[in-house]
């Protein structure tokens, strides 16, 4: 039985062995690290230094290079070919191949990580140096090396949607300023996790709860992971197929698979903020949903409506699944508010009288932000579908919230953090001192009048969501017999 390979992995490890680029970066590395080595330990002094400090001072400084190579460099790489494939010159290649999605994401990913393991690989010489020099933890290192590992493949598929779903130059160009911005933070976070490793012993697997947060950093990286993939799989099917089930199903499965880990964590630990932690990140997992929803093109294509059941229940539950700007938008909107109640029902039940400050928090974020997206799909339906691009609508949902919220400053100077010009539709309400029960329903209103001035569109949207009068009906699901 012979073994196959991803046709898109093999391509992409014939133009990794090709590339310039890739053999300049490995040189430079060995390089650098020899020189970096080199003048690590002539500095050092101490004779008795080398039973305690040269092998951990050795290995810290071959893992900062490892994480400005990996982390900075290379996920610009992945997103910079990905992006050049996607232009209008290079785009018919991703169009006549008969490869699924799938495969082609798949494979994409494949060599890239073959790419990260090659590179790692290539400074073991040099961690088994630091090795040989004592004073270093091999336990410790060998975690260290595999999160990085971890960390790296992630930013990877991050940096794999982001050029999938950027569709012009200048959004590519926003989007490399917004990497300028976020991965020297990635990069920090990983230094500062192998010092306390490595260096402060703060971690062992053989202590129980340091093997929890294993299994935890494990889960959370295969769901962020599985997500990455799975949006990049479905921006890069063709625009007339139905690319939202996969997609949300996905996403609504580990939302609630995370929800009862953090509820039945919060039951047994109410001291903790699992709770809330949950609740934060999914609003703002469907906040950015939003925001990609309302970007959409309005209308379905046949091959969406051609699934479409008949009957209005099932037509109603795939109304909410289902591709399309506001299925999207409804989709977002109540998982937001399942996890607001949800959040809101488990704090109370485990902590009836503490404040519900944390849950009132994010209630008010994610409220307040829905309603600039649906406030934007609507202005743009109505008054400048015709001037202006479906494409450009998250971007005036962007320029919304940032008005909206700087507007209650100016109009509310004088009336205090809690007056009502200064609550209604200000994202940052959500970070006030003292929350008060008139924030919560200032968004709750902003919200009601959001969908209010939606309806119009909502219902022609359902309306048209049907199968076409034109289209047979779906064959039987048994053989029936005939006369």
């Amino acid at each position: 039985m012979s073994l196959q390979i991803n046709p898109v992995t093999l391509k992409e490890l014939r133009q990794i062995v090709r590339s310039r680029i890739v053999a300049a970066g490995l040189i430079g590395l060995l390089a650098i690290a020899l020189v970096a080595v080199t003048i690590v330990l002539l500095n050092e002094d101490e004779p008795s230094a080398v039973s305690t400090k040269y092998g951990t001072t050795v290995f810290h400084t071959i893992y900062i290079l490892l994480c400005l190579l990996l982390l900075f460099a290379l996920p610009y790489f992945v997103a910079i070919r990905m992006g050049a494939e996607r232009s209008n010159e290079h785009l018919d290649l991703q169009f006549t191949t008969i490869l699924k999605p799938r495969q082609f994401v798949d494979g994409k990913i494949a060599g890239a990580v073959v790419l990260v393991i090659f590179l790692i690989s290539a400074t073991l010489p040099f961690m088994v140096l630091a090795h040989f020099l004592r004073g270093l933890d091999l336990t410790a290192a060998l975690i260290s090396v595999v999160m990085l590992t971890m960390i790296v493949i992630a930013t990877i598929c991050a940096a794999l949607l982001l050029a999938i779903l950027a569709p012009s130059r200048v959004a590519r160009g926003l989007l490399l300023l917004g990497g300028v911005q976020a991965l020297p933070i990635m990069i920090g976070f990983t230094i500062a996790a192998n010092y306390g490793l490595v260096s402060e012993g703060n971690f062992s697997l053989s202590n129980s709860s340091d093997f929890i947060v294993a299994l935890v950093f494990c889960g959370i990286w295969l769901s962020l992971c599985l997500i990455l993939r799975r949006g990049s799989i479905a921006l890069i099917s063709p625009a007339g197929s139905n690319r939202g089930p996969a997609f949300r199903w996905w996403v609504t499965g580990i939302w609630l698979f995370w929800g009862v880990i953090a509820v039945d964590y919060y039951y047994r630990k109410p001291t903790g903020d699992s709770l809330e932690a949950w609740g934060f990140l999914s609003v703002l997992a469907f906040a950015l949903c939003s925001f990609i929803s309302v970007a959409l093109a309005p209308g379905y294509s046949r091959r969406v409506l051609a699934r479409v059941s008949p009957h209005p229940f099932r037509r109603l539950m795939q109304f909410v699944f289902y591709s399309g700007a506001e299925n999207g938008l409804v989709w977002a909107l109540i998982m937001s508010l399942l996890t607001v109640i949800i959040s809101a029902v488990g704090s109370a039940a485990v902590r009836p009288h503490s404040g519900f400050d944390d849950i009132d928090s994010f209630t008010i974020f994610i409220l307040t932000i829905l309603g600039y997206i649906w406030f934007a799909r609507a202005i743009w339906l109505w008054w400048l579908a015709r001037w202006i691009s479906w494409r450009f609508a998250a971007l005036a949902a962007i320029v919304l919230l940032l008005i909206g919220s700087a507007v209650p400053y100016v109009i509310g100077l004088g009336q205090g953090a809690t007056g009502p010009l200064w609550v209604f539709g200000n994202v940052f309400a959500a970070f006030a001192d003292d929350i008060t029960e008139g924030m919560v329903g200032g968004a709750v209103l902003w919200i009601l009048l959001a969908l209010l001035v939606n309806l119009p569109g909502l219902a022609r949207a359902f309306r048209e969501f049907r199968p076409p009068a034109d289209m047979p009906p779906p064959p039987p699901l048994l053989p029936t017999k005939t006369d």
